[in-house]
């Protein structure tokens, strides 16, 4: 019985509710808020798309900035290495010509 009085009453309640539940103006809001919704989740995927590119882009800005840094290192080296044969040179040149 109990149940049953518990039943009657819900269904009344969403009998009388109905109406403001399916009302097209409520349908209406919905859908504003889908698009709304939908609109928001786009502009995120493109944000996430312009933060892809502009990672990439930095990224390969600092690979270019280690390869020149790394060529800059071997023709230092190179250098360091000719001045250093050079007074080797110029030191045996010059022993050799006192003697």
């Amino acid at each position: 019985m109990e149940h049953t009085k518990l039943t009657i009453s819900i269904i009344l309640a969403l009998a009388m509710l109905s109406p403001f539940l399916f009302h097209p103006a409520a349908a209406q809001v919905s859908q504003n808020v889908i698009n709304q919704l939908e609109s928001d989740i786009n502009d995120a995927k493109n944000s996430a798309n312009t933060a892809v590119q502009s990672y990439s882009r930095v990224a390969q800005s600092f690979q270019d900035v280690k390869n020149t840094t790394d060529t800059l290192y071997m023709m230092s080296l190179a250098g360091i290495g000719i001045g250093v044969a050079g007074v080797v040179i110029a030191v045996v040149a010059l022993t050799r010509k006192t003697s």
